[in-house]
């Protein structure tokens, strides 16, 4: 739905107003806690405040807050400087002209559905997501006087790393204690990130196209997920690591298991119709276009820093979508029918 670039920038403002009772918030700090590169961060909090959604103050204690209240403050405000919401956006099946007149397969139904997202972030304000009392704001005399509670200190984990993780979950951090909590909410983020791949990449897999289109929508749609939530490499590595993925396979083989197999399958029918060589392996070629995408965001800095000289601020989307491209039509190469195939056994 939005950009990684405007993801971004919601994520910043709901944690800047979810902290607002805690003073200016430091951009070292966000960065920490949200999982967004540095550099990255600081390019989107300065084009906000330049827009006049956040304002900025120098020095010691110096940071980043609201310009308005929450409530004042429409999500569009946010990303419509980095997206196009508008009630009318490009046409779903990518004509260049598509209206009520000359309009596409898809027109009624995406124009309802376009209306309503653009009327969403039109209408609904920072506050409609926060649910909490207006931000801390100045007294006279330079004092600060507060608007509603204050939360409980045990309420906000000190931990940087709780911080991080309980982000995910919008900065508020109920229940959290410190760091007792900090796996509880690694374990939740997980869960929904591996949960949310099933139901993004999934209906990629269930359309009744041939094996070999149904194979870069595939690749297409998991790249589209993995720029949403660059996070998961990075957490999969850590269960895969420190915990032998064993509190990833139960959701895994609930919400993903069923995914691979029928990403499986479709190789296999390929197979079976011609369009595929037989000699190959199904599940290794699973393992070899799941291999290859996700190394391509784990080794984002590598891959930027060096081979491409772009610097590490922040994933290339317009690279990494490439790359993609690549790696499907790399595997359907690998895949394409050899006349001497049916001649050598398959490899065990």
């Amino acid at each position: 739905m939005l950009s990684q670039t405007a993801e971004y920038a919601l994520r910043t403002v709901l944690y800047i107003a979810g902290h607002a009772d805690e003073g200016p918030a430091r951009a070292e700090e966000m960065a920490a806690s949200l999982g967004i590169p540095r550099n990255y961060l600081s390019k989107t909090l300065h084009r906000l405040a330049h827009a006049g959604v956040l304002t900025s103050t120098r020095g010691r204690g110096g940071g980043f807050l609201l310009a308005r209240s929450p409530e004042k403050i429409p999500l569009l405000a946010v990303v419509g400087l980095f997206d196009q919401i508008e009630p009318r956006r490009q046409c779903l099946l990518g004509r260049p002209v598509c209206s009520d007149q000359l309009a596409c397969e898809a027109h009624v139904q995406w124009k309802d559905v376009s209306e309503r997202v653009a009327h969403f972030f039109s209408d609904t304000s920072v506050a409609d997501l926060m649910g909490h009392a207006e931000p801390r704001v100045k007294a006279p005399g330079g004092a600060r006087a507060r608007k509603g509670p204050k939360r409980p200190a045990a309420a906000r984990p000190r931990c940087r790393g709780c911080r991080k993780v309980a982000g995910e979950r919008g900065g508020k951090y109920t229940r959290a204690r410190a760091c007792a909590k900090k796996e509880d909410l690694y374990h939740a983020v997980l869960r929904r990130r591996i949960t949310g791949l099933a139901a993004d990449v999934g209906p990629a897999l269930v359309a009744p196209v041939p094996p070999a289109e149904a194979i870069r929508r595939f690749v297409q749609a998991f790249v589209g997920f993995l720029l949403l939530h660059p996070d998961l490499p990075a957490l999969m590595q850590r269960e895969i690591l420190d915990h032998a993925a064993a509190h990833a396979l139960p959701e895994i083989q609930a919400n993903v298991g069923a995914l691979l197999r029928r990403f499986a399958e479709i190789i296999r029918n390929g197979q079976a119709s011609g369009d595929f060589r037989r000699d190959t392996d199904p599940v290794h070629a699973v393992v070899s276009i799941l291999g290859q995408v996700i190394y391509a965001f784990m080794a984002q800095p590598i891959i930027q820093g060096v081979l491409l000289q772009r610097g590490t601020s922040a994933p290339d989307a317009v690279w990494l979508r490439e790359f993609g491209a690549h790696a499907a039509a790399f595997a359907l190469r690998a895949l394409a029918p050899d006349s001497s195939s049916h001649h050598q056994p398959r490899s065990r």
